[in-house]
């Protein structure tokens, strides 16, 4: 699936269509260039899942958790920072736990493993995006 943002506002509408695409045990990979809008789109997709408003980057700390309603939790993590995955991602995530990985893309291995992928690519139209989703990569 692609989409095209024109503003954050419309971002923010795109999280709210792809939120109820997710279920217990999927890991979402967040792709794109420093300043791409991941963690923007992670923070609404976290929202219209009913999590914090106010979700943030977890750059420094490697990992955010969320709790969701119906006893639901969303990891957020980023690895830009780190050399090598952290032990937690090899691991299956936990019963009612979805991920959010931004930078995901840095390990490709491991990138091919996961359930979704979210391309934010840059537009030239100032603060325009394409998000590009594709599900289900590997088996």
């Amino acid at each position: 699936m692609e989409y095209r943002s024109g503003s954050e506002a419309e971002t923010a509408q795109i999280a709210a269509q792809l939120a109820p695409m997710l279920v217990r045990g999927d890991q979402v990979g967040l792709i794109g260039q420093l300043g791409a809008g991941k963690t923007f789109l992670a923070r609404h997709l976290i929202c219209a899942m009913g999590g914090m408003v106010d979700a943030v980057s977890p750059s420094y700390v490697l990992c955010m958790e969320y709790p969701l309603p119906r006893g639901r939790v969303i990891e957020h993590w980023d690895l830009y920072r780190v050399k090598a995955l952290p032990e937690d991602l090899i691991e299956p995530p936990a019963t009612g736990c979805i991920r959010l990985i931004e930078w995901a893309d840095k390990f490709p291995d491991f990138a091919a493993t996961l359930d979704f992928k979210v391309e934010i690519k840059a537009t030239k139209e100032r603060r325009g995006r394409i998000i590009v989703v594709s599900g289900m990569v590997s088996t």
